[in-house]
């Protein structure tokens, strides 16, 4: 078991979820003539890094004077358990002056990259109106993640009504200008939402957008603001080109069905389902309409075009009804997993479970090799993968797109055999590898360990994390766990569930 595992256990059982309040804590009675702040001060250079963590939970309940801003010092902990602490403390405040200290020099004006980071994504979750002056600005910072993880905020403290009414007007000028220039597609699409929360966007302007077919990911942002303002025209607007739409259009149009439930909607989703030439995309609806029907019926357009036909006008799905499992048909099987993409990334982590023996004595590497190798060679035809092996770092295999050939087979298994990487399992850098890649629909996660970053083991904040950068592509994130327990299967489950993706154990 890695650092992360561990981490992630004792993040697990000492950390509260995201959205916890401030609480008063009954802290032990100090020593006669002892300094609390002092001392807290103290255990945070303490070598072990779960004294420096608590110390944090201490400090971020604490009354006394300068403890906030010893919280916001720990975000330059070196150990991303501790400065995770820090970043989920800071955003659980409801004070609005601890919530302008967050816009300080030791947050949001830092020159560490990675504070910015921590401190734009904290204010997004302050419970309290804040003047968001200092956010705004932040949408030139150099780095487009500190950019994007601003625009996200804004995007939550306006839909919240937490945006001070004096700092709007500069706010929406920033947008309109980031809108104009920018030139990161997760960063133009992020801005999307966040302008019309904060003022809404005219149908004409969003049109405009829709149109920016050389930034597909902004196109289908602007789709799901525009879906608020004009959704049954949108919807003919999909029907006509579903075959070739790509894969994020069509989850684009799956997700603006789901959040308006109707017999208009079911009919349409069937009809994606029975016209898509995406496998992937088709399972996406069929799991929809498998939730809002209540059976069990696979990639059927038949049944799912009659199903859909036969519901009463003024139908509305069952709210009570438990979400249907995900139980795919075909022979395409990794360990078990059956897989139901033929656009795939595979992010493979080389720690730990690598070097292991199974009960027949192969390791856990070429173990994995074979199977691999097995399930991509049963690909049809014209199929596209990559793989990506990651620990400290990731290194893709192949030249994206590869397509699934014996040759092209054998030497990314050759590249997997003979991987070197060490360091850390940095789940979230291999994601961002993978999601570069045009025309994938699909991430499939193999490891052992939690998912985490090299800045992020806190179970919450890595699935934040992937959940935005994956916001517009919409890639459906696959996990096959090895040697999972029910503790790390919920965690993964957490950064799947947002994207429609399952976790699978298998055994070497």
């Amino acid at each position: 078991m890695n650092f992360a595992s561990i981490a992630f256990r004792i993040a697990l059982c000492a950390t509260p979820c995201l959205m916890v309040t401030e609480r008063t804590a009954l802290a032990a009675p100090a020593a006669q003539g002892s300094n609390p702040l002092e001392d807290l001060q103290k255990k945070l250079k303490d070598t072990d890094e779960n004294v420096r963590r608590k110390a944090v939970v201490d400090l971020a309940v604490s009354k006394e004077p300068g403890a906030w801003a010893l919280v916001l010092g720990a975000l330059t902990d070196s150990s991303p358990l501790v400065a995770d602490e820090a970043q989920i403390r800071l955003g659980n405040t409801a004070d609005p002056e601890r919530a302008k200290a967050i816009s300080d020099k030791s947050g949001l004006g830092a020159k560490d990259t990675i504070v910015r980071l921590r401190a734009a994504e904290a204010l997004g979750r302050v419970g309290c109106a804040i003047d968001a002056a200092p956010l705004a600005k932040t949408l030139i910072d150099a780095d487009p993640d500190v950019r994007r993880t601003a625009l996200h905020s804004i995007e939550l403290l306006a839909a919240a009504d937490r945006l001070a009414p004096a700092c709007k007007p500069a706010i929406v000028k920033q947008l309109d200008l980031l809108l104009r220039n920018e030139k990161d597609q997760d960063v133009r699409a992020a801005a999307i939402p966040a302008r019309h929360a904060v003022k809404e966007l005219e149908e004409l302007q969003l049109m405009e957008l829709v149109r920016s077919k050389d930034m597909e990911v902004v196109a289908d942002s602007s789709m799901r603001t525009l879906a608020d303002i004009n959704f049954e025209d949108l919807i003919e607007f999909y029907n006509e080109g579903i075959e070739h739409d790509g894969f994020s259009s069509l989850r684009t149009l799956i997700d603006i069905l789901v959040a308006r439930p109707s017999k208009h909607a079911a009919v349409s989703m069937a009809n994606l389902v029975a016209r898509t030439h995406n496998d992937r995309a088709a399972w996406v609806g069929v799991d929809v309409l498998r939730d809002w029907s209540g059976k069990d019926t696979a990639v059927d357009e038949k049944f799912w075009k009659g199903w859909a036909s036969s519901l009463p006008e003024d139908w509305k799905p069952n709210e009570q009804a438990a979400a249907t499992p995900k139980r795919y048909a075909g022979k395409v099987k990794l360990m078990g997993m059956t897989i139901v993409t033929r656009n795939v990334a595979i992010l493979v982590d080389v720690t730990g479970w690598v070097n292991e023996k199974g009960a027949d004595g192969t390791l856990g590497r070429a173990q994995v090799i074979n199977e691999m190798s097995a399930m991509l060679n049963e690909f049809q035809e014209y199929s596209t993968y990559d793989i990506v092996p990651y620990a400290g770092s990731a290194a893709p295999c192949d030249k994206w797109p590869n397509e699934v050939k014996p040759v092209n087979i054998s030497h990314s298994m050759n590249c997997l055999r003979s991987c070197k990487l060490t360091g850390r399992d940095d789940f979230l850098q291999a994601a961002r590898a993978a999601l570069a890649l045009q025309g994938i629909d699909t991430l499939l996660v193999i490891t052992d360990s939690a998912p985490a970053g090299a800045h992020h083991v806190q179970p919450d904040l890595v699935a934040e994390e992937i959940t935005q950068r994956n916001r517009f592509h919409r890639l459906v994130i696959d996990v096959l766990l090895i040697h999972g327990d029910a503790t790390l299967e919920e965690a993964w489950q957490s950064v799947c569930e947002p994207s429609g993706g399952r976790v699978a154990e298998a055994k070497l």
